[in-house]
């Protein structure tokens, strides 16, 4: 890691490739960079010494089908276990949610077999309390943020999956889940893991006051970059300021897929100055296991090309994500799809929560095999068997690319996804999208070198490193290695 000092009061920082490493799921070589002083060397496996898990959860983590640690898993780990903040970067899909969640979930157990404040969660009957001890409230021991309502529901079924057999409770609190079940659940007190969207963990914090987060040990912000592109920081301000104790208090970790500059800020702020600093992959680069096609296709062609497609796969029984950049495009195509015989169900904002609850569990559970969705699934969320995603429509930002196209070829597993383009609305995204296939080993078809010759933007890369620099450029606006003296809100 090389340091020198900024004019601009800060430090630049060299983000060089420190290594490369066998990923033992995919058999293939991945890039890497820990950066810290007191950074921690990575896990070779779950039943590392130095990593310590409780014999209980490793069996849970068999049971769950993890073999061996990803990258993000063995370099993240050892941190977050060590006591560390960590702000992690990783391609959508390399298990991330398992990098924070183990080391949770043992701290909390080891807490708890020794006495400790793990104990404090579990209440006393409520037939037991004395009359005015009968109202509880939720004293949670890690509290995890993130922006999506089924990223939320994903997280908390996680935690318990892992859990299960040892004195751990996570419960998810998000809009549009009835509100008096919540209220009842957070006044048992039985939750010490609370996995919340900003907006309803600071209605309950604020108006209700069933949630105290006076004891979180545990701070950790998922999909960072998603919850700034969604206007979350003001609220996660809130919260952190408000009702969490000071940060040198508690072990922090963020975790993003990119990390923009706004990012950079928000890491300064609520990061201890020692955090580790974990890159895996190219930074902001799409998952290497992830087959990508473009295909030229125009506005009228799009439903035909379409209908070819999943019918081939309808026939084999395999799954298909299909992504519509507004929801009345949602609408449209899936009762296209239905009219013509097809298993599709739809999934947006406009559902109400138990809709796109009920849409996510058919979809998982086979009983649809297309499911047509805006943006509002392209975070976060792991569907067993996705066999195809398609970009019906394309969107207008790369990184929003990026975290779609995630939705398969996750955890090491072979993905293949297909993008329909049209130049006469998708023509300011070549050179990017032609970077992000570049930078993902792809293939670029010759009507996107074509574009991009005509654009005067043909641009050749000589080497590794200035396909890094320039995925790098694609999701910061100002220069990634400097961190510079402003507020994160």
């Amino acid at each position: 890691m090389n340091i020198s000092n900024n004019t601009g009061g800060g430090y630049k920082y060299k983000l060089n490739c420190e290594g490369e490493e066998l990923d033992y799921n995919t058999e293939r070589d991945v890039h890497y960079c820990i950066r810290g002083a007191n950074k921690q060397n990575g896990i070779i496996s779950f039943a590392d010494p130095h990593l310590g898990l409780d014999s209980r959860l490793l069996d849970n983590v068999t049971k769950a089908g993890l073999k061996k640690p990803t990258p993000i898993q063995r370099h993240g780990m050892p941190q977050l276990m060590a006591g560390l903040d960590v702000m992690c970067c990783s391609h959508t899909g390399s298990g991330k949610t398992a990098a924070y969640l183990l080391p949770i979930i043992n701290q909390i157990v080891q807490a708890a077999s020794l006495g400790g404040r793990a104990e404090s969660t579990t209440p006393t009957p409520s037939s037991s309390r004395p009359e005015n001890e009968k109202k509880s409230v939720t004293r949670p021991l890690a509290l995890i943020l993130t922006p999506t309502h089924e990223l939320a529901m994903q997280i908390s079924k996680d935690a318990n999956v892992f859990g299960k057999g040892m004195p751990i409770q996570s419960f998810a609190v998000f809009g549009g889940q009835p509100l008096g079940f919540e209220l009842r659940r957070l006044k048992d007190g039985t939750a010490n893991i609370l996995v919340a969207t900003p907006g309803k963990l600071l209605h309950l914090l604020s108006e209700f006051k069933v949630v105290s987060l006076e004891k979180v040990q545990f701070f950790v912000v998922d999909e960072a970059d998603e919850m700034f592109d969604r206007g979350f920081f003001p609220q996660i301000g809130d919260i952190v300021n408000q009702f969490l104790s000071p940060k040198e208090e508690r072990v922090n970790a963020l975790f993003s897929a990119t990390f923009p500059n706004q990012i950079q800020y928000f890491a300064k702020k609520q990061l201890k100055p020692d955090y580790i600093f974990v890159v895996i992959g190219i930074l902001g680069g799409a998952s290497p296991d992830v087959c990508q096609e473009i295909v030229c296709a125009s506005r009228a062609e799009k439903q035909m090309k379409l209908c070819q497609i999943v019918q081939n796969l309808e026939d084999e029984d395999k799954k298909v994500l299909v992504f519509c950049n507004k929801i009345e495009k949602v609408n449209d195509v899936a009762d296209i799809l239905l009219l013509r015989g097809f298993k599709a169900g739809r999934i947006h904002s406009e559902l109400t929560q138990p809709e796109r609850t009920q849409a996510l569990r058919d979809f998982d559970e086979g009983k649809t095999t297309i499911l047509v969705a805006t943006s509002v699934a392209a975070r976060g969320l792991n569907i067993r068997g996705m066999d195809l995603v398609l970009n019906y429509e394309l969107p207008r930002d790369i990184t929003d690319y990026i975290q779609r196209i995630g939705r398969t070829g996750r955890v090491g597993v072979a993905g293949e996804t297909i993008s329909f383009f049209d130049e006469d609305t998708d023509a300011e995204l070549v050179q990017e999208l032609v970077d992000a296939l570049k930078t993902g080993n792809q293939k670029v078809p010759s009507f996107l070198s074509d574009l991009c010759a005509e654009a005067g933007n043909d641009n050749e890369y000589e080497s590794e490193d200035d396909l890094h620099f320039k995925m790098k450029k694609l999701n910061i606006k100002k220069c990634l290695d400097v961190f510079e003296e402003e507020d994160a809100w």
